[in-house]
């Protein structure tokens, strides 16, 4: 799939398709609607997370790949973090 589409389009299309489907989830007042939205929200946040680690990999020196691996993965949880954070407000 990233082969088509490649990393940077596949960030990008995920980045902006999750905001898109967190701001129906927030804003719809129809409880199996927003439901739908929250999913396709989850769909489009795992295709940046998966295209986001390829790129930070390619942008990497060889002497920094398990620091910027760490870095990755410490940042994708501190957001994962937060979403659960606001999700219980």
């Amino acid at each position: 799939m990233f082969d088509k589409l490649g990393v940077r389009k596949g960030i990008v299309i995920g980045v902006i398709g999750a905001l898109i489907s967190l701001g129906f989830v927030f804003t719809l007042p129809y409880v199996f609607v927003s439901l739908g939205f929250a999913l396709l929200a989850g769909v489009f946040l795992s295709l940046a997370s998966v295209s986001a680690f390829p790129f930070a990999l390619q942008n990497l020196s060889v002497q920094n790949v398990t620091l910027g691996t760490g870095v990755f993965f410490g940042c994708v949880e501190l957001t994962s973090g937060i979403l659960t954070i606001l999700q219980q407000s």
